[in-house]
């Protein structure tokens, strides 16, 4: 998760830790409920002025706990906004597996 706050911070290891240090990628819903388009648009102008190595991957028709295979239950149960949707979760987390397979250190 992004924060203001940690734009920067001392690593205690010789140096400071900036954005551009990591390669992020948000994976998420395009059509969540409970985030605001201005949101997404206040964190692209952060990590732009930041010159942070990111993409954001959005999916389409996907709402809130798309990866969470019981979203569409609890939806119905407590009347919320949230549905699982099985081929963005399967496309997120084969996204996220190149991530760490690109980024991490075995």
């Amino acid at each position: 998760m992004y924060h203001r706050a940690c734009d920067e911070r001392e690593t205690g290891i010789g140096g400071a830790v900036t954005w551009n240090d990591f390669r992020l990628s948000i994976i998420t819903a395009a059509d969540d409920p409970f985030v605001k388009r201005e949101q997404y648009d206040a964190l692209k102008k952060d990590f732009d002025a930041a010159k942070a190595d990111y993409r954001i991957i959005e999916y389409p028709g996907a709402v809130h706990a798309f990866t969470n295979p019981e979203a569409t239950e609890l939806g119905k149960k407590f009347n919320i906004p949230i549905r699982y949707d099985a081929k963005a979760d399967q496309e997120a987390k084969a996204e996220a597996a190149k991530l760490f397979e690109a980024n991490l250190k075995k």
